[in-house]
């Protein structure tokens, strides 16, 4: 007999977000498995929703049925390559071998391979694939005998398997995130051992609002640390034991406050290393907050003062606060870099981090950052938290950006976030970078995926901020890769209910979007174009795809205005700003070369990219037309062909090449007109999104005198037949090269085709149809004039 029809729909975000609200049994110092009995159904839903999507593998998980029951009632559907399995779940205190087979059975009917098609019953969603999920544990053999059984019995059928709950448990040993959100971190710590770390948390109110020494009880050791500055040495100690307490309970900014006595204490007391370290640290920490680092005369003179390696960090911390303005030069802060690791200085992974960070951000083409990736590596296995993430995401970054798949570079960290190995927490950086960089490989479903990973994510860790771009994010790739009006606008919507609230991993004690725009609207240009450059440092290092793009226009934007048109345009383009891309580079005198951003796979990239270099086509330098024209043939073949680069690539590179006119290669024509031909056949009077590009090429075959110029002369004549838009008027302008179509133009003059008239015409030949067009035309006009007299 058939399943029942599904009697609600119940979204994955739904199903994962349930929370035990049982007390559960604390565990044992080494369980062997988890407690599923003590679950209440709704939980037990979502662990066996959680395995579907974290260790199979899953897509586009939904559940149907009646959710919560005590026997199960639940399906969960999920999707794999295009193919639909099931999950039902039941949480029961037993299974035997009859219960198995009925189970199954009730939702397959008889098997498809040995029943006749008449005793066929109906199947809900068309599944490859039957999972049965219990909360107990199966050590009958009489089972494992059925389940064998009913796996040969709907061979080549349907797939069979069985998890119970010592599979459940088994699946998720290394998933501490997930035991630790079910069953509690105590679990977490017995079953999976891991320590699953504490989510930060403001401070106390009352401590915000009045004296936070005093809060925490440590008013009289600042009395005495105050008192003690006679002797600096042992004040200064105090003052850093102060500044450390202060840390620990989230009050970053009094911290400082007592670490710039400290420095200053330090210093008095003849400890220029020590003073120097502490001075390092607190820039070091403004830069990571966003607040603007002050390199100045004083820090460089404890630099002098202290020796080692002191002169060093201090050359990297110029840089790093000069970055925004001014950028640097890799290579010296690369040695600079290898001589603080060597020395295994504390601050070496902090200060590689914030280089490596920079370059990340910038993907300037003359960067070449490998020793720069050889340091990191070096430093990651002493790193753990969010700094060893970060790390992680850059190098699999840069390896992206020397030609490695995203797949491959993020492998790794997909598979850690994805198996609990990583914490929830951080896994939402994992997931956004990942989707980022999918998505500039034009790899939009899977980018789609990661983001909707790190939603869920986001949300469960009480990171607003994150899931809030997240959600843009997926808005803008599914106008990009025409998902559909509704997916976009609803994760629009969702993104602006979770407006900003929340936190995000990677935040600043300001908001440089806000900083940014106001600079801007002030025309304070040095101002705007710092807090632009912060703003798109933020969103590229958080994988905020979205906020991203808009920090690009924003600082091509700052760049335009101070007449930095190869900059400007570099921005619009990475932004997919075609337009203010294009307005920018008509005013350059010279070849502005984005050839790197056309080699980019991200359509609204390469797009815009090609969009520019047809607007320069004519300042082009000879010797680099070969490979521009052959890049921008890729794009127009693969996108004709496959339909899968999206239509906007693809008018663009085709519009791009016809702009090279004369100087168009034969390769590229070769190539191209094959596919343009098949795209004219059409109803009359019908238009394609190419149209305007396609003749623009047809044109350049053409007056390039190309071999396949006589085929081009065709191919344009055939849309003129069909009254393409446009056709008429580059045939017109092409009479000195298309003397073999002047009679095929006279004949359809003379059946009383008035736009060949009109070409013959425009050409000045002597042909009876242009007189006696010419003549009708007079007699209308006269006509006209007689009446209105």
């Amino acid at each position: 007999m058939a399943a029942r029809l599904p009697a609600e729909e119940i979204r994955l975000s739904a199903l994962v977000s349930r929370r035990s609200e049982l007390p559960l049994t604390p565990p044992l110092s080494v369980p062997d498995a988890l407690p599923f009995g003590e679950l209440s159904p709704p939980v037990f839903e979502r662990v066996v929703c959680e395995v579907m999507w974290l260790v199979d593998g899953m897509n586009d998980i939904r559940g149907y049925g009646r959710s919560g029951q005590d026997q199960g009632g639940l399906d969960l559907i999920g999707r794999q390559k295009g193919k639909t399995h099931v999950y039902q779940v039941r949480r029961i205190v037993s299974l035997s071998a009859p219960a198995l087979r009925a189970a199954v059975t009730d939702f397959t009917g008889p098997s498809r391979t040995t029943s006749p098609e008449e005793e066929w019953s109906e199947r809900r969603f068309n599944t490859v694939r039957f999972v049965l999920a219990t909360g107990c544990i199966v050590d009958d053999t009489a089972v494992e005998d059925e389940l064998v059984a009913l796996q040969e019995q709907y061979q080549d059928d349907i797939d069979i398997d069985l998890y119970d709950a010592r599979t459940l448990s088994r699946f998720l040993r290394d998933r501490p995130s997930i035991v630790a959100g079910v069953f509690g971190p105590e679990w977490a710590k017995a079953f999976c051992g891991v320590e699953t770390p504490p989510v930060p948390s403001l401070p106390h109110g009352y401590a915000l609002l009045n004296d936070p020494l005093d809060h925490l009880g440590l008013a009289d050791a600042l009395h005495r640390a105050q008192l003690a500055e006679t002797e600096p040495g042992p004040a200064a100690e105090l003052f850093g034991e102060l500044a450390d307490a202060l840390e620990q309970a989230s009050f970053t900014g009094h911290a400082r406050q007592l670490r710039t006595r400290q420095r200053d204490l330090l210093a008095s007391a003849g400890q220029a290393d020590a003073a120097f370290n502490v001075a390092a640290k607190l820039m070091l920490d403004r830069y990571e907050s966003g607040d603007r680092m002050f390199v100045d005369e004083h820090l460089k003179r404890l630099a002098r003062d202290a020796g080692g390696t002191a002169s060093d960090i201090y050359m990297i911390l110029q840089a790093l606060a000069d970055w925004f303005e001014y950028g640097y030069d890799l290579p010296p802060v690369t040695t600079a870099l290898e001589t603080v690791v060597q020395a295994c200085n504390p601050l070496a992974a902090r200060l590689v981090l914030a280089v490596i960070e920079q370059i990340v951000v910038d993907e300037h083409p003359n960067d070449h950052p490998a020793r720069l990736s050889d340091l990191a590596s070096e430093v990651l296995p002493s790193q753990t938290g969010l700094v060893r993430i970060r790390l992680e995401c850059s190098l699999a970054d840069l390896a992206v950006n020397a030609g490695q798949s995203p797949e491959e570079s993020y492998g790794d960290l997909d598979r850690r976030a994805l198996g609990g190995r990583i914490p929830e927490r951080f896994a939402v950086l994992v997931h956004m970078r990942r989707g980022r960089a999918l998505a500039l490989a034009d790899l939009g479903s899977e980018a789609v995926e990661a983001y909707r990973r790190a939603v869920l994510a986001a949300t469960r860790e009480g990171l607003g901020g994150d899931a809030r771009h997240a959600l843009r994010s997926l808005s803008f790739l599914a106008d990009q890769h025409n998902v559909g009006f509704r997916e976009s606008s609803q994760a629009m919507l969702s993104a602006r209910t979770v407006g900003a609230k929340g936190a995000r991993l990677i935040d600043l004690a300001f908001n440089p979007a806000v900083s940014a725009l106001e600079a801007l609207v002030d025309d304070r240009l040095p101002d705007a174009s710092r807090a632009a450059h912060q703003w798109l440092w933020q969103d590229r290092i958080s994988g905020a795809l979205t906020d991203e793009n808009l920090a690009h226009q924003r600082y091509g934007e700052v760049f335009n205005r101070a007449g930095e048109t190869k900059h400007a345009v570099r921005h619009f383009v990475l932004a997919g700003r075609r337009k203010d891309a294009c307005s920018a580079a008509e005013s350059a005198p010279e070849f502005l070369d984005v050839r790197d951003l056309l080699e980019v796979r991200a359509r609204w990239v390469c797009s815009a990219a090609a969009a520019v270099i047809g607007q320069q086509a004519d300042l082009i330098p000879d010797d680099a037309v070969t490979g521009i024209a052959a890049r921008l043939t890729d794009i127009v073949v693969t996108g004709l062909q496959s339909g899968l680069a999206g239509i906007h690539p693809v008018m663009q590179a085709l519009g791009a090449l016809g702009a090279l006119d004369e100087r168009l290669p034969a390769a590229s024509a070769q190539q191209v007109l094959p596919l343009l031909v098949e795209c004219i056949p059409r109803e009359p009077n019908t238009s394609r999104h190419i149209d305007e590009q396609m003749l623009a090429f047809l044109g350049a075959c053409i007056t390039a005198e190309l071999p396949v110029a006589d085929q081009a002369a065709q191919a344009l004549l055939d849309a003129w037949k069909l009254d393409v838009h446009g056709a008429e008027s580059l045939l017109a302008g092409l009479h000195t090269h298309l003397p073999a179509v002047v009679p095929v133009i006279r004949e359809r003059a003379q059946q009383g085709h008035r736009g060949a008239t009109a070409v013959l015409a425009d050409w000045q030949m002597d042909d009876p149809s242009v007189a006696e067009t010419a003549r009708n035309l007079a007699d209308t006009v006269l006509g006209s004039v007689r009446w209105v007299v």
